[in-house]
């Protein structure tokens, strides 16, 4: 299930690292989802160091579930919570970039909101992260957006409100 936050929310760009180094704040979220899932093929840890070291994210939880051949992890950041999944039987499904994100079943993507997307964007591409789809505006939707790609090929999309 997916429930919408309406609370402001701060992603932070550095992890604290294990020598206690203050964490810098990466972008500000005024609305957010939860309850998304992102399926993983490779290491699981992999997976969440790249959450955590892109977008800030922390580990909070972790269960095996060996007998299923499974491992999930939650991160979550300032109440946003996400869930990634290792399982032993997943199949990779490559969906395409936007705009044909959105023609295969299921989630497309993950949608922060934030209050300054060009400074958001301009931090996105001082690293190592992939866009899918530049900065765009859509004029009758009254929104600015773009969309990255995290370390799995999973979508994740910015948007601003004007």
């Amino acid at each position: 299930m997916v429930q919408s936050v309406h609370k402001q929310i701060t992603l932070l760009a550095e992890p604290l690292s294990p020598r206690g180094v203050r964490r810098r704040q990466f972008l500000t979220v005024v609305g957010a989802l939860l309850g998304i899932t992102a399926w993983t093929d490779r290491c699981l840890e992999e997976t969440a160091s790249w959450y955590e070291e892109q977008l800030g994210f922390e580990i909070v939880q972790r269960r095996d579930f060996p007998e299923y051949g499974t491992r999930i992890a939650f991160l979550e950041t300032n109440g946003v919570r996400i869930e990634l999944i290792e399982d032993q039987h997943w199949s990779p499904l490559l969906r395409p970039d936007t705009p044909q994100h959105a023609t295969i079943q299921g989630v497309s993507q993950i949608t922060f909101e934030v209050d300054d997307i060009e400074e958001v964007i301009r931090r996105v591409k001082s690293r190592p992260i992939t866009i899918a789809w530049d900065l765009t505006v859509v004029e009758d939707l009254r929104l600015k957006e773009f969309f990255i790609r995290d370390n799995e090929g999973n979508i994740v999309q910015f948007i601003e409100y004007f």
